[in-house]
């Protein structure tokens, strides 16, 4: 057909978006530059810019957009504006030009333009939600960056895409309270299972927005119309304020939505419910790359040996290129503790996809369980760097410099951390631990104090992972009470963690330790004895019970010495 047309426009860029289809990059671009189809339409520029990308040529990607000296989506060097699909639909080249820029720059690690002009495609398209998704899962932005840009997107788009604001919702990372209460309302909205009596309900797709509805046998129901509620250092959100007329949205089953509610119930503590959930979408669609770390860290945490193994051998089957494959297969030696072979597996993770946060994450833990301390360090300095928004790389270089007793760098990155995710109890935790270790046992309390704080708001009871760290939190903030001689409030904080964990020799040592302080000899006596029945080695509770022993021992001397004393005078 192109031939016979002499390689007219149109015909040349349905050969072209043909070769591109069969991944015949090369091909498609010397077609397009050697008929000069570039200059034509910016379609073509842009269908070349997709070959450059494909081909991991960012620097002259970046030059065929012309992107090296813009800042801003408005001072690009030639008319972008929409055209028309097939549909009728507008196509707004400009927001994909932007998005290209801003891949190309990610892959350059010029994270900053990559922001910028993710950023600018979401300004020009407030629908784009590849940018949008870059964004917001890419791991580029903290906590503030993340909320101010949110808020940004709610007030663009309109009161009728209340399901789109929901979703884009769901997507953010944030720990603040009030942001993760928002995401579990809009989790539950675009899970919505209300129904009307008697009706039989079918999801609809709108071809211009997407919007999935529930329509009725007999009519459709107009959709709710949503205002952005916002909240004092949140971003704003749909209400959660539907009548039962209108439309739902039932996509409690998609993915994407799954991988949000796992996430949050994770954060919770909440393993097993997360689990299960994540379990049901992962035998649906096991290739859902948003999902799988998100998978493969409840099935870690819950030492899920078997369902690793399973599916890193059927990804590995299947996949043998794609770094999900590698990073599963690492998980399964992490897990049965092999940390050599994780971190082999987890490094080449790394090497085939240099953009896959978890298998940094897990590449550094690997190097830091074998106590390679220098090697742990330069994985979580990449990461840090590959990942700007991330706390939890700067959090483990912090654990690293506490392991080498160099506190003052431990506290340095853990303030750095602190100020990119402030609303971690695992980071609050470490805090808190290190001003212990620095002899500044106020600010230990205290940081201590709203650990634990933090850790009761997420508690409903049984929470595995959030009862772990409440346990040592509670622990570790009666040792800051016991320096402070607050020893009732120490005491407690014991009784608070025995009743998490009523089996640990260390607990019932502390205590002891606390009674014996107090000169409560003969109740410090039964506390040693309860750890020796724990931990009959406890070299600590061992050496301490015979002093104990012998202090309640002269401690009755002096008793029954007294009383003698008092019954002569008497006579």
């Amino acid at each position: 057909l192109a031939v016979m047309s002499n390689y007219a426009p149109k015909d040349a860029f349905l050969l072209a978006n043909a070769f591109f289809v069969d991944n015949q990059y090369h091909r498609c671009l010397h077609l397009l530059e050697s008929r000069g189809l570039v200059e034509v339409d910016v379609r073509f520029r842009l269908l070349a810019a997709r070959c450059l990308l494909a081909t991991r040529d960012w620097d002259e990607c970046i030059q065929m957009l012309h992107g090296q000296d813009v800042q801003r989506a408005d001072e690009l060097p030639y008319e972008c504006e929409g055209v028309e699909d097939t549909k009728g639909s507008k196509l707004r080249l400009k927001s994909a030009i932007c998005t290209m820029l801003g891949k190309a720059f990610e892959n350059l690690e010029n994270f900053s333009k990559s922001v910028s002009w993710y950023k600018e495609a979401v300004v020009c398209d407030p629908y784009n939600a590849e940018a949008f998704t870059s964004l917001m899962l890419g791991n580029k932005l903290n906590e503030k960056e993340e909320g101010e840009f949110v808020e940004q997107v709610m007030a663009m788009l309109p009161e009728d895409a209340g399901w789109l604001k929901h979703m884009y919702m769901t997507m953010c990372q944030s720990r603040s309270p009030p942001v993760e209460k928002q995401i579990k309302i809009s989790l539950d909205r675009l899970d919505d299972k209300s129904t009307n009596t008697g009706s039989k309900r079918a999801t609809r797709r709108s071809p211009r927005t997407g919007k999935v509805g529930v329509r009725s046998s007999s009519r459709q129901r107009k959709p709710s119309r949503f205002s952005g509620a916002s909240q004092e250092g949140s971003p704003s959100t749909p209400e959660n304020n539907v009548s039962n007329n209108s439309i739902v949205w039932t996509l409690g089953m998609d993915s994407d939505i799954v991988a949000s509610r796992a996430t949050m119930l994770m954060r919770d503590g909440k393993y097993n419910e997360a689990h299960i959930l994540a379990k049901s979408a992962m035998d649906r669609d096991s290739y859902n790359t948003r999902l799988l770390p998100i998978y493969l860290s409840i099935a870690i945490q819950l030492k899920k040996k078997n369902d690793i193994f399973i599916l890193g051998h059927k990804l590995m089957a299947r996949s043998p290129d794609s770094a999900e494959a590698w990073f599963a297969a690492g998980c399964y030696y992490y897990v049965t503790r092999q940390y050599s072979s994780a971190r082999q597996y987890f490094g080449k993770a790394t090497t085939i996809e240099k953009l896959f946060a978890p298998a940094w994450i897990g590449f550094a833990h690997a190097f830091a369980c074998m106590d390679e301390t220098d090697q742990a360090m330069a994985a979580y300095r990449t990461a840090a760097r590959l990942f700007p928004g991330l706390h939890e790389p700067i959090l483990g270089m912090s654990l690293e410099y506490s392991k080498m007793n160099n506190m003052a760098l431990a506290e340095k990155m853990c303030k750095i951390a602190y100020n990119k995710c402030p609303n971690d109890p695992a980071l609050m935790h470490e805090m808190g631990t290190l001003a212990y270790k620095n002899g500044q046992f106020e600010e230990a309390a205290s940081v201590l104090e709203r650990t634990v704080a933090m850790l009761d708001e997420r508690t409903s009871g049984g929470n595995i992972g959030v009862e772990d760290l409440k346990e040592v939190s509670l622990v570790n903030l009666s040792h800051a009470y016991r320096k402070l001689s607050r020893y009732d409030l120490a005491i407690h904080a014991l009784e608070r963690a025995l009743g998490i964990k009523p089996h640990q020799a260390g607990t019932h040592s502390a205590m002891a330790f606390i009674y014996q302080l107090t000169g409560q000899h003969n109740t410090a006596v039964e506390w040693y004895h309860k750890a020796l029945s724990v931990k009959p080695e406890d070299a600590f509770a061992t050496s301490m019970l015979e002093i104990a022993l012998q202090d309640s021992s002269e401690q009755t001397v002096d008793l029954l010495a007294s009383l003698t004393t008092t019954d002569d005078m008497e006579t």
